[in-house]
């Protein structure tokens, strides 16, 4: 078996989407994407046969992530509350420690929707839904 080469003038790639200004300009990292960029960043990904599941993670981030903000204020407010009965520093220390775990938290949904261990979605949102029950179920308690 004797192998041959053949020189070709030019090579039409079909499938290809890749642009030369694609390759010339810097590439921005997806933290420095918006959703529009990063979306389409994927959609090529994906038409050029890439795995895109990090990237997917991080475009549902981009929505999710700034909703944390709220769920740390929904799940404060009962801590807060109830800091006349436990004293100021202990909810103060409660409250640092809720903030941590919950920041850990979505770093580590984050790390199994990389890692595939559950999907994009729930790597990116299954933190915010779970803190969020846990909040409106501790606000309704303070509440009664």
């Amino acid at each position: 078996d004797m192998l041959t080469a053949a020189e070709f003038d030019s090579l039409r790639l079909t499938r290809l989407t890749l642009l030369p200004e694609d390759l010339g300009r810097l590439q921005k990292t997806p933290e420095e994407m918006s959703y529009a960029e990063l979306r389409r960043y994927i959609d090529r990904a994906i038409a050029n046969g890439e795995d895109a599941t990090r990237h997917l993670v991080d475009l549902h981030l981009k929505l999710s992530f700034p909703l944390t903000c709220f769920i740390i204020v929904v799940l404060g407010a009962p801590i807060g509350a109830n800091a006349r009965r436990t004293g100021m520093a202990n909810s103060l220390g409660l409250g640092t420690m809720v903030c941590f775990v919950f920041y850990s938290s979505v770093k580590a949904g984050q790390a199994l929707g990389w890692n595939q261990v559950i999907s994009p979605w729930a790597g990116a949102w299954g933190t915010n839904i779970i803190f969020g029950v846990l909040s409106l179920l501790l606000l309704r308690l303070a509440h009664k």
